[in-house]
């Protein structure tokens, strides 16, 4: 049964407008925002269709500025984690998180997230593991499949 609500998705893509884009975007880590809109797009389906978010842990791979964890906070996830290996883009990630007043529900990590694996804290911790993620194109070749590895080791089955 499809959740009903008074949800607005132009109201959606004005709150995700506040989100800053890379001051410097790293080309070998194939650095891109993912535009207001299209991400409202995709979360209403997330939300709406696939009930990925509300009351769930979510994991943003590749976070970069931000805009996908936030994007998750509009409809009441229990816990956002972002992940990026970028110093610099997670810091317009913070200010991004400060900005929207949302500090005590999303949680930074600096690591490289094909490593996650070697770590067991994570391993089927999240709900859902969003990313927009690099494909491999910038002497980088592989990386989307490991990515997609990593989301299915810290993805809980059930």
């Amino acid at each position: 049964m499809k959740k009903i609500s008074a949800f607005k998705l132009k109201n959606f893509v004005s709150y995700l407008s506040c989100v800053e884009e890379f001051e410097n975007p790293n080309v070998k880590l194939e650095q891109y925002m993912t535009p207001p809109d299209i991400t409202a797009n995709m979360f209403s389906i997330f939300h709406f269709e696939e009930d990925a978010i509300e009351s769930k842990t979510i994991a943003d791979f590749c976070c970069g500025t931000g805009m996908y964890s936030i994007a998750s906070t509009y409809f009441k996830p229990d816990k956002v984690f972002g992940f990026d290996i970028d110093t610099e883009a997670l810091q317009t990630c913070t200010e991004n998180i400060e900005n929207a007043e949302l500090v005590d529900q999303i949680e930074l990590v600096q690591c490289n997230i094909c490593e996650i694996q070697d770590n067991p804290r994570f391993k089927d911790y999240f709900d859902t593991v969003i990313m927009n993620p690099p494909f491999g194109t910038k002497n980088n070749e592989g990386i989307d499949m490991k990515l997609l590895s990593t989301a299915i080791y810290v993805r809980i089955f059930s």
